[in-house]
């Protein structure tokens, strides 16, 4: 028994020595999630580009530093935890990023460029900062694998099940197949997801359905043929999988990820669904067109996409409250008074917010003004001592708002992202997503185009 207990200790210190993880930005201010096994979760899933240390070995190349995202998942656990949601972000796509600091604790950024260079300006941490502005989506951690890891953690398996569409010879991503299924081990593995020129379309939408397939028959294969139930697979899995990953200190310890493990295990693979968010060929309509034809934008409906994950409405997600707007008529503030501050970059909103409450008979403090910092992703209503039943009054009206208690005599109302306009009845929730394929789907189907 004393051996088994010692080598237990040994095991679980040799395992948590292997995690890396990130500490949090003083300077960000990132806003921590409530947690527990009732709530959503969204968990930024990210494969680094970088060639330096065992990286560089297995692909070779000169990128240092953080490199970029080669691959941006975000990992949407519904509510219920019986239901997920992957959403794949296009490494091409051009939006706004926003300042970060860089591993000198410069601040760069806050221009126009493709989203995986995020992460080469300030790593995990900008990355999140990116997603977050982007899609109003909070990211309560952040995981991020290299090449490396990549290539041991699909060993430790046994390899995986792909199909190849069409005979491809690409001499540049060293792939020689012709068209059928085939078991992929090691850099064959990592070649295959990292294909772009000679499978599917050319461009990345093929390659992100190719990596949707290949993640959707590495589940199936993990959970057919038991290496969750044999000691020595799992525990040379984990061992490679603690090696390989960076995470955010919500996930630093083995503790922590087994928590997080046990917390998603019970999601059956027909009820994991894979897709990539609306975009377009970069519009001649758009800034800067000749920089960025060859990349990709936003298209109409990808906000409704962002929306129903950020709502818990996306696809199988189990039944949740409905979408609601501040619905004045039903609160009285009357004797609550509160100071408002506008968390987001949306003009004017903290002054349209007041108005609201206005009309529903709280009484405003001072001028509605910025906060401190305009990246709160959740509206969050600080209280003093006494104030909780009003800080609940108040909650009423932003529903998903977090309440923090505070030695202050005064509520301070700060609204984020989530926040959705006052109306007179409950708003329609986000649309579904309907274009997404399930985790148990044929690993050959929608190659060619992409989904």
């Amino acid at each position: 028994m004393l051996l088994l207990s010692s080598t237990g200790t040994f095991l679980y210190f040799k395992l948590n020595g292997n995690i890396t993880s990130i500490p949090e930005d003083p300077n960000d201010h990132h806003s921590k999630s409530a947690g527990g096994s009732n709530q959503p979760m969204n968990v930024l899933l990210m494969g680094s580009d970088t060639r330096s240390g065992k990286n560089g070995k297995v692909v070779g190349g000169k990128v240092e530093g953080f490199g970029s995202a080669d691959t941006a998942m975000v990992l949407h656990v519904a509510a219920d935890h019986q239901h997920a949601t992957v959403m794949s972000l296009p490494r091409d796509l051009v939006i706004q990023l926003p300042q970060c600091r860089n591993q000198s604790g410069r601040t760069v950024g806050g221009t126009t460029g493709q989203i995986n260079w995020a992460y080469a300006n300030g790593g995990p941490l900008c990355s999140r900062k990116t997603v977050e502005q982007l899609t109003g989506i909070h990211i309560d951690h952040f995981i991020v694998l290299d090449f490396s890891g990549f290539v041991k953690m699909i060993n430790s398996i046994g390899g995986v099940s792909v199909c190849v569409p069409q005979t491809v010879n690409d001499t540049h991503g060293n792939i020689h197949l012709k068209a059928g299924t085939y078991t992929v081990k090691g850099s064959a593995a990592l070649d295959y997801v990292r294909e772009r020129q000679g499978l599917g379309d050319g461009g990345d939408r093929s390659r992100i359905t190719r990596q949707h397939a290949f993640i959707s028959s590495m589940i199936n294969k993990m959970q057919s043929n038991g290496v969750l139930l044999n000691p020595t697979s799992l525990y040379g899995l984990i061992n490679n999988a603690t090696q390989a990953i960076t995470v955010d200190q919500g996930l630093g310890s083995v503790t922590k990820l087994l928590s997080f493990a046990e917390s998603i295990k019970g999601i059956k693979p027909a009820n994991i669904k894979f897709f990539t968010v609306k975009t377009q060929n970069y519009p001649p309509t758009m800034p800067n067109y000749n920089t960025w034809k060859q990349q990709l934008a936003l298209a109409p409906g990808a906000t409704q996409e962002f929306a129903a994950l950020a709502k818990d409405t996306a696809v199988g997600a189990a039944a949740t409250k409905p979408v609601t707007g501040a619905t004045t008529a039903a609160v009285s503030g009357a004797g609550v008074k509160v100071a408002v501050f506008n968390g987001t970059t949306r003009p004017k909103l903290a002054a349209k917010v007041a108005d609201s409450l206005r009309g529903s008979g709280f009484t405003i403090v001072g001028t509605p003004a910025s906060a401190k910092t305009l990246d709160h992703t959740t509206t969050l209503i600080q209280y003093g001592i006494g104030q909780r039943s009003m800080a609940q009054t108040l909650a009423k009206l932003f529903p998903g708002a977090k309440l923090k208690p505070t030695h202050e005599t005064l509520i301070k109302l700060t609204v984020g992202a989530d926040y959705t306009a006052p109306a007179g009845k409950p708003a329609k929730a986000p649309a579904t997503i309907t274009n997404a394929r399930s985790a148990s789907s044929n690993i050959c189907s929608g190659l060619e185009k992409g989904d």
